[in-house]
């Protein structure tokens, strides 16, 4: 038992460390693309596609870093899902936004193609998120098989035990107190108990003569009158 509780708290530990290394890459990969589209935006002034731009990164990425908190400290699977599913939504609003909208800096002289750039950005942020997402999946896995487990979550012999001595102590306190709740209500229906028995006591039988016995004393007079005097 402690060669098994050995290796799943170390299967732990490392699910821990993973799960701290995940936050800190979901936190920088999820933070890139904002703030290249911030600096892009301000880099065109107010133009079109930085106001778009601006729209994307304030309704696509708090969501998602909604889902990768719930991924990494919920252990959560779908919102590991969800940052890929938005990520796919955003490539696609930008790779459709990308022929409509360019950016234009100091009155039309220089053209700064703001969305086609952020296009690529975010192509690239979405690969890198998809294999973070992938990795969390398959951490979530064995932390999930580890929720199983006897002994799960500081799988220590010693500390189990005591876990278990006060739950047998919890159910025998609950056991004992069932016990007791039926001695008293015994109890309690003893004096009525008496009571019906006093009453049962009270109760005399009435003899009541048969028809047979009248008839048999009857005969007794008759034989006794058909005898001759003496």
């Amino acid at each position: 038992m402690d060669t098994e509780f050995s290796k799943n708290r170390a299967m732990l530990n490392r699910c821990n460390k993973m799960y701290t290394r995940l936050a800190i890459a979901y936190a920088f990969v999820l933070l890139v693309f904002p703030i290249a589209s911030l600096m892009i935006s301000f880099a065109t002034i107010i133009s079109h596609d930085s106001i778009f731009l601006i729209i994307d990164s304030i309704v696509m990425f708090p969501p998602m870093i909604w889902f990768a908190w719930k991924a990494v400290y919920a252990k959560r699977d779908l919102p590991a899902m969800g940052i890929i599913a938005f990520m796919v939504i955003n490539q696609i609003i930008l790779g459709i936004s990308r022929h409509y909208v360019s950016g234009k800096w100091m009155n039309g002289l220089w053209t700064f193609k703001s969305v086609e750039y952020c296009f690529w950005i975010n192509l690239g942020v979405g690969i890198v998120l998809t294999v973070i997402a992938a990795i969390n999946l398959a951490t979530n896995i064995k932390y999930h098989w580890l929720e199983e487990q006897y002994g799960f979550p500081h799988f220590n012999e010693r500390f189990q035990q005591q876990c278990d001595d006060k739950q047998q102590r919890e159910i025998l306190d609950q056991f004992q107190q069932e016990v007791n709740r039926l001695k008293k209500t015994a109890t309690d229906e003893m004096p009525e108990l008496g009571k019906a028995q006093g009453e049962l006591e009270k109760y005399v039988p009435v003899h009541i003569p048969s028809d047979m016995q009248g008839i048999g004393g009857a005969d007794d007079t008759d034989s006794d009158d058909s005898q001759p005097p003496q």
